[in-house]
């Protein structure tokens, strides 16, 4: 179990704050994306940059625990009774990658991905060395 330091515990509450804030600036969108799909909330990036740049700008870096701070916002906030996703539309060109580049680097990192998955396998981290006599 991670332990939560008292100024990141803080941080995560800001956070909470400012995506109540945002859901309550957006509340018309908010309640026709909930009436359009049953539970799930579609937000606009753009529109997230634009109100708070910092929240953006955590949910490309952090996205996992981000999305669910989000998530949280959407409760507290009183406009859906019930648990709700959080899903995000119209992401930036920067987050945009072919399968075949990704990476480790990428890991716990937001990507907007496009390609064919044909099938999925570990990958070993095993160095083989090979010696050729000529």
């Amino acid at each position: 179990m991670a332990v939560v330091s008292a100024g990141q515990k803080r941080k995560n509450e800001d956070f909470i704050i400012e995506a109540k804030n945002f859901f309550n600036a957006y509340k018309k969108e908010m309640r026709e994306s909930i009436r359009q799909e049953d539970g799930i909330i579609r937000l606009s990036f753009p529109q997230l940059l634009e109100y708070s740049p910092q929240l953006a700008e955590r949910v490309l870096e952090v996205p996992e625990e981000t999305l669910a701070l989000l998530e949280i916002a959407l409760e507290e906030s009183g406009l859906f009774s019930g648990k709700a996703r959080v899903r995000l539309l119209d992401l930036p060109k920067s987050c945009f990658l072919n399968v075949r580049a990704i990476r480790a680097k990428h890991l716990d990192r937001l990507l907007w991905i496009e390609g064919i998955v044909r099938g999925l396998r570990e990958l070993s981290g095993k160095l083989q060395k090979s010696d050729r006599k000529l």
